[in-house]
C-alpha cells in the first residue's frame, strides 16, 4: 500500500515529511514507492518499468513503429544512413553503440531513439575495433553490402559514426587520426559536435552530455515531452545492450557530486553511455535548446 493511501497515517504527516528538507526524489521513493534509483545515480531518469509495471526505457520496438533513421540523419550524411553509431575510444577498451530512430504510433514527430546493439573490444586497436563494427554493420544491419563483384554496393545503406571530439594538439585522447582510421575502413565518421558554422570540433561538457541523456530518458522531460530514449530488448526480453544497461543502473556520482571520475580501467562503465551521448549530441542538443528558448 502506498503511504498516501494508508488510513492509519494522517495526510499532514506526509506533507510535513515532504517539506522538511527531504529531496523530491527521496519523497517519491519513500512515500510514493517510485523507482527513482539511488540519490547519487548519474542516469537517474533511467527506469526499466513504470510504476504500473509497463515497460519504460527497456522495451521491445513496438509493432507499427516506422524507421525514420534516414530522415533524421539526412542533413548530416545524405538520405542513405540506416544506423547511427556513437564511438567512445578508450585506452583499455573501445566501445561503439548502435542507434535507430523511429516514429511510434500515436506520438508526435520527434524521433524515439532505440539503442539496438553494442560492440565492445577490450585490449585492441582502434582499427581492429572499426573493422569489427563494419562486420557487424554488414552481417546484422544490412549496411555496406557488396555487389556480385565484391565491390561496395553504392545503393547499400550506410552508417553515420559520431566520435568523441578530437583535440588539435593530439596530446589528449582521441586524436584526429581516430577519424582517419574509421574513414579508411569505409565509414562516414564525424566528430560528436562542431562549433556553429565551422568544421572545428567543439568541446562537449560532461555535465551537458549527461543532462541531455537524462532529458531523453525522462518520462516527463523538462522540455515537456515524454521519454525518447530506449534500450531495445530481444525476443526473450533481454536487453540488446547489456553493458549500457549495467552502466545506466550502476553509475553513481562521487562524494562531491561529480560523475565519471572513476579510474579509466577495465571496470570503467562510462564508455557505453558516453558513446550514446556522442551519437545524439549533434541531433538532439540543438533541438532541446530551441524548445527551451521557445518555452
Amino acid at each position: 500500500m502506498l503511504g498516501l493511501e494508508s488510513p492509519f497515517v494522517w495526510p499532514a504527516h506526509w506533507e510535513r515529511f515532504r517539506t522538511n528538507g527531504i529531496s523530491m526524489r527521496e519523497y517519491q521513493r519513500r512515500a510514493l514507492a517510485m523507482d527513482v534509483g539511488p540519490e547519487s545515480q548519474v542516469y537517474y531518469n533511467w527506469a526499466r518499468k513504470n510504476t504500473d509495471g509497463t515497460p519504460a526505457n527497456l522495451r521491445p520496438i513496438p509493432l507499427g513503429a516506422r524507421d525514420i533513421t534516414a530522415d533524421v540523419l539526412r542533413d548530416y550524411v545524405g538520405g542513405n544512413a540506416s544506423v547511427l553509431i556513437g564511438h567512445d575510444p578508450g585506452t583499455r577498451q573501445h566501445v561503439s553503440v548502435f542507434l535507430k530512430a523511429f516514429k511510434l504510433p500515436g506520438t508526435d514527430g520527434a524521433p524515439r531513439w532505440f539503442i539496438v546493439d553494442e560492440v565492445t573490444d577490450p585490449e585492441t586497436t582502434v582499427q581492429r575495433h572499426a573493422q569489427n563494427v563494419m562486420a557487424r554493420c554488414r552481417d546484422k544491419w544490412g549496411c555496406y553490402r557488396l555487389d556480385f563483384r565484391g565491390k561496395p554496393d553504392r545503393e547499400s545503406p550506410i552508417a553515420l559514426v559520431r566520435i568523441d571530439p578530437h583535440t588539435r594538439s593530439g596530446d589528449q585522447h582521441p586524436g584526429q587520426d581516430v577519424y582517419t582510421i574509421w574513414r579508411a575502413v569505409g565509414f562516414t565518421a564525424k566528430a560528436a559536435g562542431y562549433k556553429p558554422g565551422s568544421d572545428e570540433p567543439m568541446t562537449i561538457k560532461r555535465t551537458s552530455r549527461i543532462d541531455m541523456m537524462n532529458t531523453l530518458l525522462s518520462a516527463v522531460a523538462e522540455v515537456g515531452e515524454v521519454r525518447r530514449l530506449y534500450v531495445a530488448t530481444d525476443d526473450h526480453g533481454h536487453p540488446v545492450a547489456k553493458k549500457l544497461v549495467e552502466a545506466f543502473e550502476s553509475m553513481q556520482t562521487d562524494a562531491s557530486g561529480s560523475a565519471e571520475t572513476e579510474a579509466k580501467d577495465a571496470d570503467d562503465l562510462s564508455h557505453w553511455p558516453a558513446a550514446v551521448g556522442y551519437a545524439l549530441w549533434q541531433v538532439e542538443s540543438p533541438r532541446m535548446r530551441m524548445q527551451q528558448e521557445a518555452a
